[in-house]
């Protein structure tokens, strides 16, 4: 259901865009789907309005780990 997730996410950032929650929960269900690409530009996104968020910050580094 992670396809449906993400029309409805994309939605919802249009709808609120500074809403970093619901940003975070669209890079989170790009991630599980494969698209790390857009997962890393939503986590930056996130970081823009709020640089302390911890789920970007990790998740960020996961994405960065040459491991």
């Amino acid at each position: 259901m992670f396809d449906e997730s993400l029309e409805e996410l994309q939605r919802a950032c249009t709808l609120a865009p500074g809403r970093t929650d619901i940003r975070s929960d669209l890079a989170l269900t790009y991630s599980m789907l494969g698209m790390y690409d857009e997962a890393t530009h939503e986590f930056r996104e996130v970081l823009k309005r709020d640089p302390e968020n911890k789920r970007a910050l990790d998740s960020l580094k996961f994405f960065s780990d040459p491991a």
